[in-house]
């Protein structure tokens, strides 16, 4: 098996996660990179007229990956847009893929609506879909940022505190794409 790690990442927290990953796998990392600069106000147009902003091109082949990992925020309910543009430009290099997320929480819904969106852009389904929710680490850790939990900068150590989480996101793929 041969994983490539694909993140965009707006604040930070979503890299962390994917170095975290990266440490998991033992593979290799691409990060997708708008070609101008991300705002809040940008952010707010690409959720709200459903647009897909641009990016740099991708300077590998996903064709050499069996699995493809994409980690990236979850914005109002929906992937982050540079994800986004990335999935439509690259789709049919895209086989057997996974998404994990490190988000400020959600319903119970919000994995299920992501799942559905990353199948209609893709053409197939993703082999699994989690999310990390900063509102799980300890109070602690993001009581004096309860307001703006989505402004949250996750740190080194509280991404330790998802290990359990991100090894069981391991396991379920690594016997999945063995075997095929």
């Amino acid at each position: 098996m041969k994983p490539l790690i694909v993140y965009f990442s707006h604040g930070g927290n979503n890299e962390l996660l994917a170095y975290r990953l990266q440490k998991e796998f033992e593979c290799d990392i691409l990060e997708i990179e708008p070609s101008g600069k991300r705002t809040g106000f940008s952010i707010f147009l690409d959720i709200v007229l459903a647009r897909t902003p641009r990016i740099k091109p991708c300077a590998v082949s996903l064709d050499q990956y069996d699995l493809l990992i994409f980690v990236a925020p979850i914005w109002a309910g929906k992937i982050a847009g540079p994800l986004k543009s990335f999935l439509v430009r690259e789709r049919s290099h895209i086989q057997d893929y996974a998404f994990i997320s490190l988000c400020g929480g959600g319903n119970g819904e919000q994995a299920t609506k992501v799942r559905s969106e990353l199948s209609s852009i893709v053409g197939r389904d993703p082999l699994t879909v989690k999310e990390l929710w900063v509102i799980d680490l300890p109070p602690t850790d993001v009581e004096e940022h309860a307001r703006n939990i989505s402004g949250y900068k996750v740190t080194p150590e509280n991404i330790n505190h998802f290990v359990p989480d991100i090894r069981s996101f391991v396991d379920e793929l690594t016997p999945e794409v063995v075997h095929r």
